[in-house]
């Protein structure tokens, strides 16, 4: 048995097409199983070649020679076809990396225009955010001034007790948490600006009392 010339060239033709990766790495299982067969019986007929040159007539010697020409060139065969389909594998890995590379980025591409139209929205919500721990630094701060000052009247609880009372209960979300807003690049002006610098230190101050 010799690796056939018309499936040699059947398998280079498979290995054209990177959608039959299978058939690819079948044909090159089959070329390494070539070798290794063509291998022993290659050293099976160098063993017997003395038994020929004593024993037979030069046709049969003749037979037998041809027999190792043509498993030689089988094998020879099956090492070119080998080396061939590695190469073919190793540029269909390439264009497979390359393409998911490619629609790695075109994902990340499409989550930074998400993130920038987000990004749009937030000057205005981070003005609204201030304007609402403002408020309620205000209200907490009028409330407990007023306990120090008039001890003997009922105390007012505080702006966040009171809407939690009022609405049922809200997400497990404190107004004294630490909330961390995106950063921005120190060179560049911030995104939220108050509309004047006495204004965010006068915020600033009323919400540390």
């Amino acid at each position: 048995m010799t690796f056939k010339l018309d499936l040699f060239r059947k398998s280079l033709s498979r290995a054209a097409s990177p959608d039959r990766r299978s058939d690819v790495d079948s044909a090159v299982a089959a070329a390494l199983a070539e070798i290794a067969r063509a291998d022993a019986e290659i050293e099976r007929l160098a063993n017997a070649r003395s038994q020929v040159l004593l024993y037979e007539t030069d046709a049969a010697l003749e037979r037998h020679d041809a027999l190792v020409s043509a498993e030689t060139r089988s094998r020879d065969r099956a090492v070119a076809l080998r080396d061939e389909l590695t190469a073919r594998l190793a540029e269909i890995e390439a264009a497979e990396r390359t393409m998911e590379m490619e629609q790695e980025r075109a994902e990340a591409e499409k989550l930074k225009d998400v993130a920038c139209a987000a990004l749009q929205k937030y000057p205005v919500l981070a003005e609204q955010i201030v304007d609402v721990l403002t408020a309620v630094a205000r209200a907490d701060a009028a409330a407990l001034a007023l306990a120090h000052k008039y001890p003997h009247l009922p105390p007012i609880d505080d702006a966040e007790t009171s809407v939690r009372r009022d609405q049922g209960g809200w997400a497990p979300l404190r107004l004294d948490a630490t909330l961390t807003l995106p950063g921005f690049l120190g060179s560049e002006p911030p995104v939220y600006a108050p509309r004047s610098k006495g204004e965010l230190l006068t915020r600033t101050k009323e919400s540390h009392q």
